[in-house]
């Protein structure tokens, strides 16, 4: 009985806590996906398994265990405490959250993912990460939507769209821009005092990204041109131009 608990334990990838002439090595080792510095060979040294990280399976029984559990910020093999589920979870031990943004630029969600990265460079002959400060690492803003053109009749409601994603979250102005006679170029923010124009900005749809809209109702020869999204925040700017175009 216990030789086949092993060998089914072994085809989930993970290894019984017998010794190893108690083991019966699979056919065939199962697939694992995760860092060659967080691999290491089960109890029965049949099979790779990998050291677990926030959120991992875990148990001695199974010979699961967390990575740098020894360290303090290594991840500690929390199990139920009313005994019900034989395994546990791998949970960082440092008790402040996260997210802390890394010296080289990736955030991390615990000050433990940190660690482990860190740890992970230093075995490749690498520099170690350590934290840079307490939040999400700051991006520059990108355009995750353009504006493009908008052809259309006098009269008729038309809108230009425009979204971006950044950290810290970027604001977004919309700029008429006219092409003066000595080859300047002169910006006018909308609405500016144009009546037949409405701007409307909110957050989202998603975490960090903000939309925006500039609406012509109704839609008047003087409001054709090119429009500039202009997405801005701490780390700098971007921004991607539209025409409205008249058709006659």
């Amino acid at each position: 009985m216990k030789l086949v608990i092993c060998v089914v334990f072994m085809l989930l990838g993970l290894s019984h806590s017998q010794s190893p002439d108690e083991c019966s090595c699979p056919e065939s080792c199962p697939e694992i996906s995760c860092p060659a510095e967080l691999r290491v060979r089960d109890r029965c040294d049949c099979c790779e398994t990998c050291l677990g990280v926030e959120g991992s399976v875990c148990s001695e029984e199974i010979g699961r265990f967390c990575a740098l559990s020894d360290h303090k910020y290594g991840f500690s093999c929390v199990m139920d405490p009313t005994g019900k589920d034989r395994y546990g979870e791998c949970h960082c031990k440092h008790p402040k959250k996260g997210p802390f943004c890394g010296q080289d630029g990736v955030t991390y969600k615990t000050k433990c993912d940190l660690q482990v990265a860190s740890w992970m460079r230093v075995k490749r002959n690498s520099s170690k990460v350590d934290v840079a400060y307490h939040g999400e690492c700051e991006e520059l803003p990108i355009l995750t939507r353009r504006p493009g053109n908008v052809n259309n009749r006098t009269g008729e409601k038309v809108y230009l769209a425009c979204e971006a994603y950044g950290i810290p979250t970027p604001h977004i102005t919309f700029r008429k821009i006219t092409q003066l006679e000595d080859e300047s170029e002169m910006f006018e923010e909308m609405p500016s005092d144009r009546l037949n124009m409405a701007v409307q900005i909110r957050g989202g749809p998603d975490k960090h990204k903000i939309s925006a809209w500039v609406l012509v109702d109704p839609l008047m020869n003087e409001d054709a041109g090119l429009y500039e999204c202009l997405a801005s925040n701490t780390q700098g700017s971007v921004s991607d131009k539209g025409y409205i175009n008249i058709i006659h």
